[in-house]
Order: structure tokens, then C-alpha cells, then sequence
């Protein structure tokens, strides 16, 4: 179908119908979402509302930053901020990847990058072929069938985990909005400090990326713009935090965030956190639970312990000039000066352990 109309940015309430009806949208997909990406920031919106001639609307949520249209970076979405790429009513079909493609082949922004939904990684094979590709592997977690059907896809370890985090005395919580926030981040902390000390880095530098990357503000505007789909649920022995995660609703749930305290990983509470969220998941009618990159083994390992298939996708990375290549020189170099071994940051993904433990009852920790 011919495209009739572009509008840019996407006007809020035709956005807002198109994400409501795709099923295989995502919260990172959503106006909300733009709206925290550019608060307080130099990004801005420069989503894109394609209306075919047979009434079909497609939204290509995206933001932009620098000077112009020429020094300038695209993207959808930024790094750290989930997954982009299209929706569209009823669903993504290849025609409307084409769609899309036809518009933008010919930018000319510095950069332009997309990190589709992984389902739909076929489909993107044909958006602009000639834009180099970065290949991805993420994790997602089929909720057809309801929470029966997820706990008869469990790997053995999970249920075992399952059973032993709920004889350690484990309960876990979850809470809609910010209330515990503030108790993730004390366990990202931890679990950060742990996981430099494994990698050869310095505390103080893990913690400060940590806040670079993904500060406690942007998650308070995340909280702020998503409302009720925000949710932050912590697993607990007696009044002492043990896991905690970030879980982002929409048509579908996106475990976004996780974190542990590396002292007590052997109660297995990231288990129990997992299949409480992904009960939580069921109960609110999503499809898909999308449980993120797994950058190691490890990760990939434990998210399919829980039942979760792995999926390899693209992000389509495209620049007129070589700024990635020398960062990617300059941090490679810094980490063959401080011996770093290479492995998932455990605040980042959710709920993938670079080398999952064996559980364990106990009366005290």
C-alpha cells in the first residue's frame, strides 16, 4: 500500500491507539517512553506517523540529538532504553517494514541505529539491506497458557530453586511505581561492587558507569512517565532485601532491570522473583514476557532454565563515519590495562547470572 501521510512527530493520541492495538508491543515503544527519554535531556522526539491509503498506521517511535539533519544521530531507542522499532495497527506486517525502509534509505544523519523487537527479526532483514548489522541474542518467555503452561516449560534447577528460595523463608513484593525503587538500587550497588571485583575493575569506576548509565533519575522519569505500567517487585527474607527487579507493562511485559546481593545467592531468590513476575505478567493479559539481551553464557543459560527461547535478532547500526570503531578501540584498550574479563553487568539484564549457583536451604545467612 502507497503511503499518503508522514507525520513527525507522531501525534500522542493516534500513537497511543496504534501501541494499544499491536500485541507485540513494547513499553520502550509507547509516547511515555519518548516522553522520559527526552525529559531533562538534549534528546528529542522525532517519531514518524506513516497513514497508508487504506487508513493503516504505522509509528516508528525514535529521538534524535545534535544540530541539524545532517550532524545528528537517530535512533530507536537510545542505548540502555529498551528495544524500538515500528508498530502498527493490528501488528507488524513485512509490507509495513517496506514501508518504512522506502522513507528512510536515504538519510543522511550521522548515525542511525534500531533495535527492533526481537520477534520480529525476519522481517527487518529487509529494512535498508545495505546498513550494517550487529548480531543480538535475547531471551523471551512465551506466556500462552497461563502460569501452568510456563511453570511445565521450567528446567528442573528452576523449580528446585523455586521450591528451596520458598523453604529459605523468601516472600517477594511487588509495588507499582517508586515505592521500592530506592531498595533495587541499594541491591544494584551490591551487585555491581561484586561484579567488578570479578572483572579485574576498580569499585569506584563500575559504580560511577552505573550511574552514568543508568541513573536513579532516569528511572524515577521512567516511573514518572509509565505510571501504573512501572512496577518494581523485591524478593525478601524476613525484612532483609535479597533480589530485586524492574518489570515494565504494556500489551507485553519487559523484565527490564535486576539485581541481587551476591552474598546471599544461594537462597535462590531470583527464582522465586522470576516466576512470581512472570505470574504478575499473566495476570495482566500480556502475550510475551521479553526478558532482554544475554550478553554471556551464563545469562542465556538461566533464562532458559525458566522456560524463556532464545531468539537472535539484528540492531541495525548505520554511520557516515567511524565513531563507534574508535570507541570500541579506546575501551578495549582501557580493559586490557586492568585485566577485565568480559561478563554480564547483573543490573543490567534481567535476571541472567554469569554463573548460576547451586540453591541452598538455610536457617540463617
Amino acid at each position: 500500500m502507497r503511503t499518503i501521510r508522514v507525520v513527525s512527530p507522531a501525534p500522542r493520541a493516534l500513537w497511543s491507539s496504534v501501541f494499544t492495538s499491536d500485541p507485540d508491543a513494547l513499553p520502550s515503544q509507547s509516547p511515555e517512553w519518548t516522553d522520559a527519554v527526552c525529559t531533562r535531556s538534549p534528546w528529542r522526539d522525532a517519531s514518524r506517523l506513516y497513514v497508508l491509503e487504506n487508513g493503516r498506521r504505522i509509528v516508528f517511535p525514535m529521538t534524535r540529538v545534535g544540530a541539524g539533519h545532517i550532524l545528528c544521530g537517530v535512533v530507536s531507542p537510545r542505548r540502555g532504553w529498551g528495544f524500538g522499532g515500528i508498530i502498527a495497527d493490528g501488528g507488524v506486517t513485512p509490507s509495513d517494514i517496506a514501508q518504512v525502509s522506502e522513507d528512510l534509505a536515504g538519510t543522511d544523519a550521522l548515525r542511525f541505529r534500531v533495535r527492533p523487537n526481537p520477534l520480529h527479526t525476519e522481517m527487518w532483514d529487509k529494512f535498508v539491506p545495505e546498513f550494517p548489522r550487529v548480531r543480538k541474542v535475547s531471551h523471551v518467555v512465551d506466556l500462552q497458557g497461563g502460569p501452568e503452561a510456563i511453570h511445565a516449560r521450567f528446567g528442573r534447577s528452576a523449580k528446585k530453586g523455586i521450591a528451596a528460595a520458598e523453604k529459605n523463608g523468601v516472600r517477594v513484593e511487588t509495588v507499582p511505581g517508586v515505592a521500592l525503587l530506592g531498595t533495587f538500587f541499594t541491591l544494584a550497588r551490591k551487585s555491581r561492587a561484586s561484579w567488578a571485583q570479578r572483572q579485574h575493575e576498580p569499585v569506584w569506576l563500575a559504580q560511577t558507569r552505573g550511574r552514568l548509565r543508568d541513573s536513579e533519575s532516569k528511572w524515577y522519569r521512567i516511573a514518572g512517565s509509565l505510571g501504573p505500567r512501572f512496577e518494581v517487585s523485591v524478593a525478601w527474607q524476613e525484612d532483609r532485601p535479597v533480589a530485586a527487579g524492574i518489570v515494565l507493562h504494556g500489551p507485553n511485559a519487559h523484565g527490564s532491570r535486576a539485581a541481587w546481593d551476591p552474598g546471599l545467592r544461594k537462597i535462590c531468590a531470583p527464582h522465586l522473583l522470576n516466576w512470581v513476575v512472570l505470574q504478575n505478567a499473566c495476570a495482566k493479559g500480556a502475550r510475551w514476557f521479553h526478558m532482554g539481551e544475554s550478553a554471556t553464557a551464563g545469562a542465556a543459560q538461566f533464562k532458559e532454565f525458566l522456560g524463556a527461547r532464545r531468539v537472535e535478532y539484528d540492531e541495525i547500526d548505520y554511520e557516515r563515519m567511524p565513531i563507534s570503531g574508535a570507541n570500541t578501540f579506546i575501551r578495549s584498550t582501557v580493559k586490557r590495562m586492568v585485566r577485565f574479563e568480559e561478563s554480564a553487568d547483573p543490573a543490567l539484564g534481567f535476571f541472567g547470572t554469569p554463573k548460576s549457583p547451586k540453591c541452598q536451604l538455610s536457617d540463617q545467612v
